[in-house]
């Protein structure tokens, strides 16, 4: 690892220190501080130096968007590290779908109508997010739009899912357990809209870091008391034991995908090369686009001495007609060419223009035009509406 990278992967080792500290005050505090019935705790010293601990953490994470790399630490989307967080994070996806749409019906017998649709949406949203972790897997390249676009559905179903959480009435709405999981979901689901820029080829790599280390710490000190507790006392403390799971799972995916960017060579090309290699690839798509264009507009070849009027040249207007698809009616009634116009060649570009063809009929001057050098510099098309026929 180059110097830049290195320094990633000692605010990933920072972020894990913390957490492993302040995820064990949690747990202690839940197991020996919480009012399981109503989601407070009694006593607040455990959980608030836990507390201060996420919160410092949150603070050193922040420092990288200051001290951090401004070249492109580009993570692996073909590596084997990146299959199995990928396949954990979709099954627990699917679960916590399921188990969200099933309870739509308990909602909306209760006659809580906004929870049930906000439950039905986040299922569904769910569903369409597996899709987004399944090419994860099966899509190598970095750059995929369509790995963007399914990226989006996870953005929203994590930040639906949060709204879930607040319209629930099985615990009080400010909770602590309750608004750790809210918040977890929220920056997963940020640091999910820098994986999709990723996809685009939009990266802001600092952003990418910041919030992957802000979403790790956040949904391991959400999912690891509540799973401890379950495990130990038979309560669930969230929302749901499948919620929890979802919460674990991506930090296991946030954690892989933090340490594959961190330990590959690092794109150390200057912003002055950058933007040279950019704008490089800029002017070729421009050129290949003009050159499509001109493809497309391409004007008729035909070999020819005047005027040609169409009731004198059936032939060649019918060659005009298959060059330009139309039909013969549609085909302008003369075409005009240069006095330029090479012997030896024998063949013309037809490159109307529409202004000086529309104002030689307006004056009348259709008779004229092919005597007029300066207005003969380019050839014209038009018929007898006066309107010249773009080639």
């Amino acid at each position: 690892m180059n110097r830049n990278s290195k320094r990633l992967g000692a605010y990933i080792v920072i972020a894990l220190v913390i957490l492993a500290a302040a995820a064990g005050l949690k747990c202690a505090a839940c197991l020996r501080d919480l009012d399981y019935k109503y989601g407070y705790f009694d006593s607040k010293g455990l959980i608030n130096a836990a507390n201060i601990l996420i919160a410092s953490g949150f603070g050193v994470m922040l420092s990288y968007a200051v001290v951090g790399c401004k070249c492109s630490l580009k993570p692996s989307f073909s590596s084997p590290a990146t299959y199995v967080p990928t396949g954990i994070v979709g099954a627990a996806e699917l679960f916590l779908s399921v188990r969200t749409l099933s309870s739509v019906r308990d909602l909306t017998a209760a006659g809580t109508r906004l929870p049930a649709v906000i439950a039905t949406l986040a299922g569904l949203l769910g569903l369409l997010s597996i899709v987004h972790f399944f090419l994860n897997a099966a899509l190598t390249e970095s750059k995929t739009e369509l790995r963007a676009y399914f990226a989006l559905a996870t953005v929203l179903f994590l930040s639906v899912y949060s709204a879930v959480l607040y319209f629930s009435t099985d615990e009080a709405i400010n909770t602590p357990i309750k608004l750790s999981s809210q918040m977890a979901f929220l920056f997963s689901s940020l640091f999910f809209l820098y994986e999709a820029r990723i996809s685009l080829g939009r990266e802001l790599w600092r952003g990418y870091a910041v919030f992957g280390l802000f979403a790790m710490l956040l949904c391991a000190y959400a999912s690891i008391p509540n799973l401890i507790v379950y495990f130990v006392r038979g309560v669930t403390l969230s929302l749901n034991i499948e919620e929890s799971l979802l919460l674990l799972s991506l930090f296991i995916f946030i954690a892989s995908r933090l340490i594959l960017t961190a330990s590959l060579p690092e794109d150390k090309e200057n912003r002055t090369l950058t933007a040279l290699r950019e704008r490089a690839e800029l002017s070729e798509r421009s050129a290949r686009e003009i050159e499509r264009q001109y493809d497309e507009a391409y004007a008729v070849q035909m070999t020819i001495d005047d005027m040609i009027p169409a009731e004198d040249m059936p032939m060649a207007h019918e060659e005009l007609a298959d060059e330009f698809e139309l039909p013969l009616e549609d085909l302008p009634e003369t075409v005009f060419v240069t006095e330029d116009f090479d012997e030896d060649d024998g063949q013309i570009e037809l490159i109307p223009d529409v202004f000086d063809v529309a104002m030689a009929e307006l004056h009348g001057e259709r008779e004229d035009i092919s005597e007029n050098t300066e207005f003969a510099e380019q050839t014209e098309l038009f018929g007898e509406d006066g309107e010249g026929d773009v080639v």
